[in-house]
């Protein structure tokens, strides 16, 4: 089952926000989903225009129970830095397109 990763885990959640803010993005420009999936947790982030981009990290056994003491693996690090960087070039991307589609 799909739930909100602000609900799913608020420690989590506000990582992932400290992290967009300090790229000027806002939690508005990424729609973070956990989905249980047999046992495991998946973090699904999405973006774009229509959030049709996504990028997945799937909590290997145990690192899920450890986020909430503020333990994050170094692997979800580097998914984070680069899903950041995504959201912010496809934001330009999107922005770019529609410039040139207005004039």
């Amino acid at each position: 089952m799909d739930k909100p990763l602000r609900f799913a885990s608020p420690a989590l959640y506000q990582q992932v926000m400290d992290k967009l803010s300090a790229h000027g993005l806002n939690p508005y420009d990424v729609d973070g989903q956990v989905v249980d999936e047999r046992g495991g947790h998946i973090l699904v982030m999405s973006y774009g225009g229509d959030f049709t981009y996504h990028a997945d990290y799937a909590f290997e056994h145990g690192e899920w129970e450890m986020v909430e003491t503020g333990f994050l693996p170094p692997a979800f690090h580097e998914y984070l830095d680069k899903t950041v960087l995504d959201v912010k070039d496809r934001l330009v991307k999107d922005y770019r397109k529609g410039m040139k589609q207005k004039f």
